[in-house]
């Protein structure tokens, strides 16, 4: 089971939300994604210990294989403004 590629279109957006949520579930980051989901900006690695950073780059590699397009763009421009580990 996974969740759609998503294009960047806005009323497709909660729908491929939820699917991605199950997915983050299944590989047990889906805790961790919420928690930054509520932090004003994005968590800093230099704050994370060893297990925080392992989950962060399972999530950021899985959503960057279920976007395209508009919200591709955003994701590679979010990695270059902050290097990944």
């Amino acid at each position: 089971i996974k969740p759609e590629v998503f294009n960047g279109k806005d009323e497709e957006w909660q729908d491929w939300k939820f699917g991605f949520q199950g997915q983050a579930a299944l590989l047990g980051v889906l805790d961790q994604m919420k928690m930054a989901e509520q932090e004003a900006e994005a968590p800093s690695f230099e704050t994370m210990d060893d297990t925080l950073i392992d989950g962060a780059r399972l999530l950021w590699h899985v959503l960057i294989q279920y976007c395209k397009g508009k919200s591709r763009q955003i994701a590679k421009r979010q990695s270059e403004e902050k290097e990944r580990p």
